[in-house]
């Protein structure tokens, strides 16, 4: 593995954690294209290093297989990305650029997929590049480099519009970090073209292949940086949180038990056992509702405390605050 392949499995590893954590603090009236799109992204460049891609393509029958799902992953990219720019620069008409990025897609990865099948068979060899020695097949790969190139170009613009007029420097930055990474997705949609077509009249120069994964792999970390900048740090909040909720509803679990059955009559949740019971969706809201459950039961019958002890009731009263129960 060189080092340029190491680079970009970094790079694609680095923009998947991104989408993960974009997905994981996600607002409800977010639109999920720009999730989907560094996910399938973040994919595409994983099958983009050599020693994966032939493994992988090995385990499928090594007959090249392999690229079309890599241009699956990179449909998929290209149509969410597209889907989410044009949300952004026309608010006012969402159904136009939904139309025109699914035509495009679907034209450029469909005419590939018919062409796939009809070379599939001729094809003996895992050589990465052999499948689109055919002409018609490099036609419609120009096809989709349009299609990123319109995506990068889309992207940048989308940026440059917006970064001016936001408040908050952290979004700032992370319209910057995109304004970059939509140059270097279009230096590598440049860099494929030409590769793609010099390829069909002769051989391809050896550092066609390295500067495209370099600026592949520095486009993915970028994104992923641009990802990162608002996306972490409400991340992070969102995880503490989730993790002190978790922590204290493993310390009442307990406590509520020795309640039972009297404590029964309040229950709204089913109590589901300790384990299952901090694994569940939102802990938060579960511990804010055992500790209701707990007061109403002491309420009902003053009695019912005797079974805890000074220090666990101390307890109770600590988390009454801090979850404002």
């Amino acid at each position: 593995m060189t080092i340029t392949d190491v680079a970009l499995l970094i790079a694609a590893v680095a923009l998947l954690v991104s989408s993960m954590a974009m997905y994981a603090s996600r607002s409800r009236d977010k639109h999920s294209s720009w999730i989907y799109g560094s996910l399938f992204g973040s994919l595409t460049a994983v099958f983009l290093v050599e020693p994966l891609y032939y493994a992988v393509d090995a385990a499928l029958g090594g007959v090249n297989y392999l690229a079309l799902i890599q241009r699956a992953f990179l449909a998929l990219t290209l149509l969410s990305m597209h889907i989410g720019i044009w949300r952004a620069l026309a608010p006012a008409h969402p159904k136009r650029p939904v139309i025109f990025a699914c035509v495009i897609a679907g034209i450029s990865y469909g005419g590939q997929a018919a062409l796939f099948m009809q070379v599939a068979p001729s094809i003996t060899s895992s050589g990465m590049r052999q499948y689109e020695s055919n002409p018609l097949v490099a036609a419609y790969s120009l096809l989709m480099l349009a299609h990123l190139a319109i995506v990068a170009f889309a992207a940048m613009r989308l940026s440059v519009r917006y970064r001016p007029v936001l408040v908050s420097s952290r979004r700032r930055r992370s319209l910057s970090f995109v304004a970059v990474g939509s140059g270097f997705a279009m230096t590598v949609a440049v860099l494929h073209a030409v590769g793609t077509v010099t390829d069909v009249v002769g051989s391809p120069p050896e550092i066609l292949g390295t500067l495209e994964r370099v600026f592949t792999a520095s486009a993915a970390l970028v994104f992923a940086v641009a990802i990162g900048i608002p996306t972490f740090p409400r991340w992070l909040a969102s995880a503490r949180k989730n993790y002190l909720a978790r922590r204290d509803l493993w310390d009442i679990c307990p406590l509520w038990t020795k309640l039972r059955p009297e404590i029964d009559q309040y229950v709204i949740w089913p109590y589901r056992g300790r384990a299952l019971e901090i694994l569940s969706r939102n802990p938060a809201m579960r511990a804010h509702r055992r500790l209701v459950e707990m007061r109403d039961c002491f309420e009902s019958d003053a009695t019912l405390e005797g079974r805890l002890s000074e220090a666990e009731l101390a307890k109770i009263r600590t988390m009454e605050v801090n979850t404002h129960a």
